[in-house]
């Protein structure tokens, strides 16, 4: 079973990233104030190319610290890198996205925090 729960981890991070990216590349198109044109990708919907960056930041930013061992911040710094080394060109979307990873940050030491009490109080 040991095995098995990483692998669900993952595809349950993956479903949560395709669905909320819709939803966060509105948030982002209201954060930035105008509609996003489909420019060189030619995507029907453009919001999901910059909804998908945020949603992959968030999940995975508050998977990695729930869920990660002692080399949580490595995996972290890796898997975010790679996205943000694609974003680098976009100034703007980098910043949202830095933004959104912080504050699932944020959310998971809540969480870890909220844990560490409960399982103390069961003692």
């Amino acid at each position: 079973m040991s095995k098995l729960k990483p692998f669900l981890l993952i595809i349950a991070v993956f479903i949560l990233i395709c669905f909320f990216t819709p939803f966060l590349g509105k948030f982002y198109e209201f954060l930035v104030g105008y509609k996003l044109s489909s420019g060189f990708w030619g995507t029907g919907h453009p919001e999901y190319f910059e909804g998908f960056f945020l949603s992959y930041s968030f999940f995975v930013t508050l998977v990695i610290m729930i869920f990660g061992g002692n080399k949580k911040y490595l995996a972290l710094a890796i898997l975010l890198g790679v996205i943000f080394l694609i974003q680098i060109i976009s100034l703007e979307s980098l910043i949202v996205s830095v933004g959104v990873a912080i504050v699932a940050w944020l959310i998971a030491q809540a969480v870890l925090f909220f844990k560490k009490k409960i399982s103390k109080n069961s003692r």
